[in-house]
């Protein structure tokens, strides 16, 4: 894939942890000007503009939201 303006030069740094680390370490790539997104994220491209925001976020229960207990035993039996 080509992108205009840009020139995938391979980056000597990063090839040296592929075969030293088995992977360069982030948010390093094999390229140069390249980088990782962060786990769990998403990049959304438009025109010249980038956003970078998560595409899913961990909620927690609050408080009291789970204080009944589940019979497992039961649970499993009753699939």
């Amino acid at each position: 894939m080509q992108v205009p303006g840009f020139a995938a030069n391979l980056d000597p740094v990063a090839l040296d942890q592929v075969f030293t680390l088995w992977a360069p370490i982030a948010p390093r790539t094999a390229f140069k000007g390249v980088s990782e997104l962060p786990p769990g994220h998403m990049m959304i491209a438009q025109g010249h503009e980038r956003m970078v925001r998560p595409w899913w976020r961990l909620e927690f229960p609050r408080d009291g939201e789970f204080e009944t207990p589940v019979d497992p035993v039961g649970e499993l039996g009753a699939l």
